[in-house]
């Protein structure tokens, strides 16, 4: 028998390699528990994990501080080893990579091509920098841009079997946290719990006051989210789906849903990630209060509309 060129096996591509889980770390416990949760994010995902740490540029006639923060950042990232030294971590590729640089601009330099960008959060930590951030990383790829999740330092345990809350609005650009959230829930065998809140127009404190117009819009936001909802349905007919509209405000309805879930899914404002532009007050209060991490997804190019949306000023 003659073997041909053709007939012999050829060797087996190499997998290509997922991008990372990037997570910025600082020895603090907040950074720690959302190292914690970017590793085990990693493990699911199959993804590797990379450790940022920032150090401050020296300012003009002052020690130079590259030294020191080199030291610092090896220091921190021999403490969150330590951490990740266990067996459940054991098949983790972990890098690491300390840069000069404020945190916000390094961790946006260097998560343009992550799968993921990873915060912790304190109880009393600076939200509106964590938003600034959230919507200051850079598109990770030419058709999406990098997820922010922010994890809170304590939060309620997620329930088994788990479950993902969405904030959707029935918008165009919601569509890409949608996806997102169908994804993640797909991966995690969990239910989708897909929360519309609906704020009182303005001069209005509740919605009742509106009578037959509070109603109209109720049903209109209902019928939105389910056009959006059943856009994803066919592409992951797995996920057991719960469509909820909540008539208290979105940040109030996410508040009420979001105990003991996995994680909290929402849209980013407009063009967030390429103009640095900063997240509407419902996101920041969803951000500051969930007790539960929080992802925050913004549109791709071309997804956007003027409508209002979960992540827009009320």
């Amino acid at each position: 028998m003659t073997i041909t060129p053709q007939d012999r096996k050829q060797p087996a591509e190499p997998r290509p390699q997922r991008p990372p889980i990037v997570v910025g770390v600082d020895g603090s416990p907040s950074s720690l528990v959302a190292t914690e949760w970017a590793a085990d994010e990693a493990i699911r995902q199959g993804s590797p994990l990379q450790l940022v740490y920032a150090y401050p540029a020296n300012a003009l006639h002052e020690p130079p501080t590259a030294p020191i923060g080199r030291r610092r950042a090896e220091m921190v990232f021999e403490t969150v080893r330590e951490r990740l030294v266990t067996p459940r971590y054991s098949g983790l590729t972990i890098t690491t990579r300390a840069q000069q640089g404020a945190p916000r601009r390094v961790l946006r330099h260097i998560a343009g091509n992550a799968g993921m960008l990873v915060l912790g959060r304190q109880h009393t930590g600076r939200v509106a920098e964590l938003v600034h951030l959230s919507t200051s990383v850079p598109a990770a790829a030419k058709d999406g841009a990098v997820p922010v999740t922010v994890v809170p330092m304590e939060g309620v345990p997620p329930q088994d079997p788990p479950f993902v809350v969405l904030g959707a609005d029935g918008s165009a650009r919601s569509k890409a946290a949608v996806a997102h959230a169908f994804a993640m829930a797909g991966s995690l065998g969990a239910r989708l719990v897909a929360v519309t809140g609906i704020d009182a127009p303005e001069g209005y404190s509740e919605g009742r006051h509106l009578g037959e117009r509070w109603g109209q819009l109720v049903e209109k936001a209902a019928t939105q989210q389910a056009e959006i909802l059943d856009a994803f349905r066919g592409m992951y007919p797995g996920v057991q789906v719960e469509a909820v509209v909540d008539e208290r405000s979105p940040a109030q309805a996410l508040g009420h849903y979001a105990a003991g879930a996995d994680r909290v899914v929402i849209g980013g404002r407009g063009h967030g990630l390429l103009t640095g532009a900063f997240l509407g007050s419902v996101a920041r209060a969803v951000l500051r209060d969930m007790p539960c991490p929080v992802t925050v997804v913004h549109a791709h190019g071309g997804e956007h509309d003027n409508g209002k949306g979960v992540d827009d000023d009320a």
